[in-house]
């Protein structure tokens, strides 16, 4: 996993509108989830994970991109962040929304 990388979705335990997706970026640099490939994209992810989740009460979804860099001694962290507001919309239309992009 740690080459690959891994993606964790979870949402708020005060807020039932705020998502998080944590990207655990892999440390293959040719990989399709290394931080070369996923950083560009943080919005569209943003965008992807609102248009699939049928709440409506949904007004956040934050991308953490979270690169782990060790060094001979320590190890360290770099994050990334996007912070996507969401427009309400109706769970028809997160539905039709969701159909078209599928």
């Amino acid at each position: 996993m740690q080459q690959s990388g891994y993606v964790v979705h979870q949402h708020s335990y005060e807020s039932l509108g705020r998502h998080y997706v944590l990207i655990f970026y892999g440390q293959a640099a040719n990989g399709k989830q290394s931080k070369a490939a996923i950083q560009p994209n943080l919005q569209q992810i943003a965008q992807d994970v609102a248009t699939r989740l049928p709440i409506a009460e949904l007004h956040h979804v934050i991308v953490l991109g979270i690169e782990f860099i060790a060094d001979t001694t320590d190890t360290f962290m770099d994050i990334d962040l996007w912070i996507q507001p969401i427009s309400a919309m109706t769970q028809k239309e997160r539905q039709l929304t969701s159909n078209y992009s599928a």
